[in-house]
Formats: C-alpha cells, sequence, structure tokens
C-alpha cells in the first residue's frame, strides 16, 4: 500500500473534538489504499484524555510519539526561582507593592512568551518533531504528507518537509480557519498577526491541496490567495 505520513498533535489518548476527524481519517484509510503513519504528541500536559479511543485505531499502525515541552512550565518554574532570588531585597516593600512588582514580573514573562510561541503554544513540539523525526522514518518510503491543524504549527512541520522533500505531495487540512478565525485574528495588527498572515500564506502556496470542513471556509481561501479553486476542497465533519 501506498504510505501517507500524518501529522496530528491531537490523537488518542488525548480527547476532544480535535481528535475525531484524523481517528476516523485513519480508521478508513487502509480502504483505500493507504497505509497511514501517524506522528504525534507523547507526553503532553493537555488534560482531556479519552483512552476508549485506542480501540478505534486500526491493529499494527505505527504511531510515532515525540513528548511535548511547555514553554509556560519552563518560565513559570523561572519565575519563581527569580522571585526567590531577589525575596531579601523585595521584602523592604509593602505586601501590597511587592505583590504588584511581582504580578508585573509575570506578566511581562506572559508577553515574552506569546511572542516565542509563534504561531501557537505547540510550536516547541513542532520544532523537536522536525529534528527527531528523521530518526524514526525514511522519508522517501512516504508517498504523501498530511498535516492537520489546530495546532498550526503542524503545519509548519509539513512546510519543512516539503521543502526537503519537494517531490511528496503536501495536504493541508484546516479543520478550523487560521487568520481569518475570529478566535485567532489580531484586530490591531501586531507583529503576531503580521508573522502568521505571512506563514499562512507561505503554506498555502507551499502545498498540493488543501483541505477544509466548510464550503465557506473554502472560498475564504481561494478568494484571500487568489488561488485555483482545484486545490482547495471540502471534507466535512460527519455524524
Amino acid at each position: 500500500m501506498r504510505k501517507v505520513l500524518i501529522i496530528a498533535y491531537y490523537f488518542p489518548p488525548l480527547g476532544w473534538s480535535g481528535v475525531q476527524r484524523t481517528l476516523k481519517f485513519i480508521k478508513y484509510l487502509r480502504n483505500y489504499n493507504w497505509e497511514p503513519i501517524v506522528v504525534t504528541v507523547g507526553e503532553s500536559k493537555f488534560s482531556i484524555k479519552d483512552k476508549s479511543l485506542f480501540d478505534e485505531i486500526p491493529n499494527d499502525i505505527k504511531v510515532i510519539r515525540i513528548d511535548d515541552i511547555k514553554l509556560k512550565d519552563m518560565t513559570d518554574d523561572m519565575i519563581g526561582k527569580l522571585k526567590q532570588q531577589i525575596s531579601l531585597t523585595t521584602s523592604i516593600l509593602s505586601d501590597k507593592i511587592r505583590a504588584e512588582y511581582f504580578d508585573k514580573i509575570e506578566e511581562k514573562f506572559n508577553e515574552i512568551r506569546n511572542l516565542i510561541l509563534i504561531p501557537d503554544g505547540n510550536t516547541i513540539w513542532a520544532n523537536k518533531v522536525i529534528r527527531e523525526l528523521y530518526e524514526y522514518i525514511d522519508l522517501q518510503e512516504i508517498d504523501l504528507i498530511y498535516t492537520t491543524s489546530a495546532p498550526y504549527s503542524t503545519h509548519l512541520i509539513g512546510y519543512y518537509l516539503k521543502n526537503e522533500n519537494n517531490n511528496i505531495p503536501w495536504i493541508t487540512d484546516f479543520r478550523d480557519e487560521w487568520v481569518n478565525n475570529a478566535c485567532y485574528m489580531k484586530a490591531d495588527k501586531n507583529i503576531n498577526y503580521k508573522i502568521e498572515s505571512y506563514m499562512e500564506a507561505k503554506i498555502v502556496e507551499k502545498c498540493d491541496k488543501i483541505i477544509t470542513t466548510t464550503p465557506y471556509a473554502t472560498n475564504n481561501f481561494i478568494k484571500r490567495y487568489k488561488i485555483d479553486s482545484g486545490k482547495v476542497i471540502t471534507i466535512t465533519n460527519g455524524y
């Protein structure tokens, strides 16, 4: 069978709605002569788990799990150590001013963290996948690369792999729109918005096919990037 490399952060034992679409694709791909190889997260802080979903994964599917590292955990630990290091000199302050000062420190760390985590909180995981993936598979044996978002950083993995292996077709699956999504749009057009807009444009340009979940989203991609309508298709979610 032809082999498709599926890169999806949300996959069993993680629960949540974002798991279902990828899981069902994998469940039936063998019926169409495609053998899925899944790259997903290993250790993760994601709180929603549903181990019963393991029962829906076909037997002997190769699943590559790469652990996630949360920058929030790293910076929270750094903030804690920083507060401890300045605890003596800040003891001169009143409790109210001291608390306000520490809150300001945390606020600035959060601003830096949000700037680093472009396009989303899983970008460190995406970089780990790019660095470690070749330890697990030979891309020359792959017939198709498939990335699904959210998180949108999975498409950056696909972009990197496509650059390295231009002969392999690459499909991007947008379960939700990205910069055109009201949950992600930055009304003030800040640097995050500019970066993510540029990222999406490059991904749309580089990939061979785009899948969306609604005709509305399909039309938005076609209009926004002025691409051929044949490059974007709609596969709705099932019920």
